[in-house]
């Protein structure tokens, strides 16, 4: 980026103080299918160029087609994100999916009812003088303190025989992790695009450990149980909207990387190399791939070793049955 990280960063921290709301859409007349109920469907986000297909459903007004009413809450953390969603303060939710096995602990009605992507190299370990996971023995390493941050720090560590208590980590926010990286405070830093690019321009060392060809961080649309009996017809208008927004931007990927770009405080130019470490789903490819049991990449099978490796690390007391937190009956009516 043209712009010093630390300058990007100081103004981050003042977004932060104040949360952001907007209006996707005022159409508030139901169609057929009593698709709207008169108050905005609010839906959680934090920056992510995966999250696409919203970020141009906004942009091209697809929930008004559906004459959907959306109300867009971002926030500065997927951490602060996990926190309204397990409060009931948004309806939906874009989060990461191993985040909802402990999540589930303190709200058992949260429910996984579509998936954005798996990440794809855009989630990284980036290190200085770090060649392979032994190497992090006594080191300082950051990242974020959530669920799927712990899952894939541990995928790392486990190759070398190691765990956390190895490593002195520093549970820091993803663009905290990140400057902290690059001021030389910690040695190693796991985080996200468009963090990981900031960090390794100013910190310089590498990437040592990446989501590349893995199903370790699955992106997930999720809500609650309540949400979905009171405004079924309502979360399906935002699916299809959303799928319209995937659909697109797959077709037209220069307007959408000018689009998601806008969205997530970044140049347009930088958007196609984080989306190619990002395999985004459209709405069939959900149901052939994570929403697909049979698949060697299913949300299954990706939630049941998050699942293990938490209740390993002692961050859930029993072992979860991740099949009570998976609804595939919205995706597979699309």
């Amino acid at each position: 980026m043209r712009r010093s990280f630390l300058k990007w960063f100081a103004l981050f921290l003042v977004g932060c103080l104040i949360p952001f709301y907007s209006i996707a859409c005022s159409v508030q007349t139901p169609n057929a299918s009593g698709a709207n109920s008169g108050q905005p469907l609010s839906v959680g986000i934090s920056a992510w160029a995966g999250f696409k297909g919203h970020y141009v459903a906004t942009d091209k007004n697809y929930f008004g087609e559906e004459n959907l009413k959306v109300a867009e809450q971002n926030f500065p953390s997927f951490t602060d994100l996990n926190t309204a969603l397990t409060a009931g303060k948004v309806d939906l939710g874009w989060v990461g999916g191993t985040d909802l096995i402990q999540l589930a602990q303190q709200n058992p009605n949260l429910r996984i009812i579509m998936m954005s992507d798996y990440s794809d190299g855009a989630d990284a370990i980036a290190g200085r003088g770090i060649t392979k996971p032994e190497d992090l023995r006594g080191k300082k390493l950051a990242r974020e303190d959530i669920p799927y941050e712990m899952v894939f720090v541990g995928e790392y560590l486990k190759k070398a025989g190691l765990t956390e208590k190895d490593v002195e980590i520093v549970p820091l926010t993803a663009p905290d992790g990140a400057a902290a990286y690059a001021t030389g405070k910690v040695d190693a830093v796991a985080t996200y695009e468009p963090f990981l690019s900031m960090a390794l321009k100013e910190g310089k060392g590498e990437v040592i450990f990446s989501t590349k060809g893995t199903s370790i961080i699955p992106n997930v649309l999720a809500t609650s149980a309540q949400v979905i009996q009171e405004r079924r017809e309502e979360v399906l208008a935002y699916m299809r909207a959303v799928g319209k927004g995937v659909e697109f931007a797959d077709a037209n990927p220069e307007d959408a990387a000018k689009i998601v770009a806008a969205k997530i405080g970044v140049k347009p130019e930088e958007i196609p190399a984080q989306l190619a470490g990002i395999a985004t789903k459209n709405i069939q490819q959900n149901k052939d791939i994570p929403f697909n049991n049979d698949s060697p990449m299913s949300l299954l099978s990706s939630m049941k070793a998050a699942a293990t490796t938490l209740h390993k690390l002692g961050k859930t007391p029993q072992l979860v049955d991740v099949n009570t937190l998976i609804d595939s009956s919205l995706i597979q009516s699309l």
